[in-house]
C-alpha cells in the first residue's frame, strides 16, 4: 500500500487509542485543528508552521508531522519546522514524530542525526 496523509492519520488514531490520550488535533476532517507556531528571531517571523497533529497525555504533548520526502526545495523550511516542533514538544515534556513512508525512515534519520534534532521517525 502507498503512502497517503490518510494512513498516517490512521496511525496517529491508533496511537492516541492506545495511549490513552486525553486530547488529540489533527489536520483532519471531523477533529479540532491544531495550532499554528512561529520561529522568530531578531523580530522577524521566519514562518508559521501548523503541525499535523498533536496528541496531549498525562501531562505531555508529543508533536506529529507527515512528510512524503526530502526534496532540495523545500529542506531548509522542513528544518526550520522540526527543529521549531521539537523545541515546543520539549517544552511540553513530549517528542516530535515524523511519520514518514516506509523504507524512507533512514533517510530522515540521516537528515536529523546531522542536524541534531530530536525526533523519532516512523514508517507507514
Amino acid at each position: 500500500m502507498a503512502f497517503s496523509r490518510t494512513k498516517a492519520v490512521e496511525y496517529i488514531r491508533a496511537t492516541a487509542k492506545s495511549t490513552n490520550s486525553v486530547d488529540l488535533k489533527i489536520q483532519a476532517k471531523d477533529f479540532k485543528k491544531p495550532d499554528g507556531y512561529a520561529i522568530r528571531y531578531s523580530g522577524f517571523k521566519r514562518g508559521i508552521f501548523n503541525p499535523d497533529a498533536i496528541m496531549e497525555y498525562e501531562g505531555k504533548k508529543d508533536f506529529y508531522s507527515v512528510e512524503e520526502d526530502l526534496a532540495r526545495a523545500d529542506v531548509s523550511e522542513k528544518l526550520y519546522k522540526w527543529i521549531l516542533f521539537s523545541m515546543e514538544a520539549k517544552k511540553a515534556k513530549g517528542k516530535l514524530v515524523l511519520i514518514v513512508p516506509a523504507g524512507k525512515e533512514a533517510e530522515f534519520n540521516t537528515m536529523l542525526d546531522w542536524k541534531q534534532i530530536d525526533a523519532e521517525v516512523v514508517g507507514v
